[in-house]
């Protein structure tokens, strides 16, 4: 497991993420630098002249922490450790979103694993849940990635697994229903436009070795709790799956 400790430079207090990318990390620093040329929100962001496999992004204004991103060599596709500071989670995902064709978030092997038990701090998790559902046979059009599963287990108060389940079959109806127009499009018309919607700078994540993108989201109200979920997926018409990438608890004014 890469820790924030192996960075070359480490971001106290940091949320350490790990991710996939294409890129080596000259070319990630490349593509980094153009990105901050020209998107607003880091105007005053700069990468100091530095080698290496860290990259640091720095802004002298403190409108985020340092971010740093460590590209770990390996045969098959790099791995990426990004380090920030928690208050700025909101900021790295934007960054993420401006380079998500060529990074992307990635788990462990053992998550797509099964009869592997979770850790005993996540077992109560939403991630458990994630897990049994991807293995059921009724599940063929929905693939539950690892990353989705990995996102699950920072969901520890959700546990309207019902409602879930059937928002997952829901969306995997979407397609059917769209090109049928039937009575269920009638009822579902403003659901299935609002999931159906194409978000900008969607995030991707690392999937049957491919880097694919995350543009659609669909938010699961639970009344009991008061809580939101959010499921980012993206549809695969080749094979008719709906492919959940990552999941997001919220309250309910987020």
């Amino acid at each position: 497991m890469i820790n924030a400790s192996d960075s070359l430079h480490p971001v106290p207090n940091a949320r350490v993420q790990d991710y996939a990318t294409t890129l080596t990390a000259t070319e990630l620093r490349a593509k980094l630098e153009d990105v901050l040329t020209f998107d607003k929100k880091f105007e005053d962001s700069f990468i100091p002249s530095e080698d290496g496999h860290a990259i640091r992004i720095v802004s002298p204004s403190h409108a985020h922490a340092d971010f740093v991103l460590t590209v770990v060599p390996k045969p098959d596709i790099n791995h990426v450790c990004f380090d920030f500071a928690e208050k700025d989670t909101e900021a790295a995902n934007y960054l993420l979103g401006l380079i998500a064709d060529k990074v992307a978030h990635r788990s462990k092997s053992w998550l797509t694993r099964k009869h592997k038990d979770l850790p005993p701090c996540h077992a109560g998790s939403l991630a458990k849940f994630l897990r049994e559902f991807r293995d059921e046979p009724f599940a063929d059009f929905i693939e539950m990635t690892g990353t989705a599963i990995k996102s699950g287990m920072e969901c520890t108060r959700w546990d309207a697994h019902d409602l879930l389940m059937e928002e997952l079959f829901f969306l995997s109806d979407i397609r059917r229903q769209m090109e049928e127009r039937d009575e269920d499009f009638e009822a579902n018309r403003e659901r299935i436009r609002s999931a159906m919607r194409r978000h900008e700078n969607p995030q991707s994540v690392f999937f049957e070795q491919e880097l694919i993108l995350m543009p659609h989201r669909h938010d699961i109200f639970d009344p009991e709790s008061g809580l939101t979920l959010r499921v980012h997926f993206a549809e695969d018409k080749a094979s008719c799956r709906i492919i959940i990438g990552m999941v997001e608890e919220i309250t309910h004014d987020a």
